[in-house]
């Protein structure tokens, strides 16, 4: 085969890259470095267009939408691309933070779990109230009412007169119920830390999920601009990009000093930072005012909140009941 013909298609190659399909004309025989050079850059995007994309991203809130819409979309990296890569680094780190030994430390604690301390301090205040109503509590059929502070079983009466937060868990199954009763305390604890490994596991899977929501909304918010729904996806997967990476530098704040005056000033910045950035991207993409832009910032975030814990709890009950 002549080394001008292309092998994909069988086209004349003047040039670096095929004309007619767009293949390299390069040696596919090649090193194992150049293999995992390609592997890094296809993946995780680490080349020219990560540099000249992660300045826009981090510091100019709308800045890389507005890019991709008026057609320069080769000199940064594509949205999907971009946000695979955020959320990939995001979820790396939490496999190395392995937050469910935490939770895991912290039930044997019985104090930190889920901010035990506070919630328990909110709840008491509701006790006196609640106390005469305990009658209404008590435990329905089918239903199994489980301790946040140390994961035994616990009847309505009891959670209101300890005081313990706690959550139900309508299992519709009265044998799968009786199942949870006749566990002992620590198989019930390790049963719970399962079904939180296998939410923790199935995340990126839900928060891809909330990606075209998220679209949707800024759809209907928006219906009068005339816009694709696509555009509203670009911008939605590039606010999401810079999401993913501000929850790991928060993530990355856990291996600092946490007395560190600079470490708390770093996390409450990284902490407001989300909610002005969405705004701020908000306002230079769809060029309207501060006012209109602010009330369609509020109502796309209530209602993506609502949507985010009705799917988060509909697969929450769905790992619960089908791991019971």
């Amino acid at each position: 085969m002549s080394s001008h013909t292309c092998p994909n298609c069988g086209s004349e190659v003047g040039g670096p890259y095929c004309g007619n399909c767009g293949q390299p004309s390069r040696d596919i025989r090649q090193p194992i470095t150049h293999f995992a050079r390609e592997i890094v850059s296809e993946y995780f995007g680490l080349d020219g267009k990560l540099l000249r994309s992660i300045g826009p991203l981090l510091f100019l809130p709308g800045k890389l939408t507005i890019e991709y819409l008026n057609g320069r979309v080769q000199r940064y990296v594509r949205p999907v691309r971009l946000y695979l890569t955020a959320s990939l680094l995001f979820f790396f780190l939490v496999a190395v933070l392995d937050p469910v030994s935490s939770v895991e430390r912290a039930w044997g604690d019985q104090h930190t779990l889920l901010g035990i301390d506070s919630l328990r301090t909110t709840v008491q205040q509701e006790t006196a109230r609640r106390i005469s109503e305990a009658d209404s509590l008590a435990d329905a059929p089918g239903t199994t009412n489980i301790d946040l502070a140390t994961g035994n079983l616990a009847s309505g009466r009891d959670s209101v007169r300890n005081g313990s937060p706690t959550f139900s868990i309508d299992l519709g199954d009265e044998e799968k119920t009786q199942r949870i009763a006749a566990m002992t305390d620590a198989e019930r604890t390790q049963w719970l830390l399962e079904i939180l490994g296998r939410f923790l596991g199935n995340l990126p899977k839900l928060m891809f999920v909330m990606l075209p929501v998220f679209a949707l909304l800024l759809k209907l918010v928006y219906v009068r601009s005339k816009r694709f729904y696509g555009e509203h996806l670009v911008f939605t997967l590039h606010v999401h990009a810079f999401i993913f990476v501000n929850f790991t530098l928060l993530g990355l704040l856990t291996f600092a000093p946490a007395e560190s005056g600079w470490t708390k000033a770093t996390n409450s910045v990284l902490s407001v930072g989300i909610p002005i950035y969405v705004f701020l991207a908000q306002k230079r993409v769809y060029e309207q005012g501060w006012f209109k832009t602010g009330i369609k910032f509020a109502l796309i975030m209530l209602a993506y909140s609502i949507a985010m814990l009705i799917i988060f709890g509909l697969a929450a009950s769905a790992m619960l009941v089908l791991g019971a």
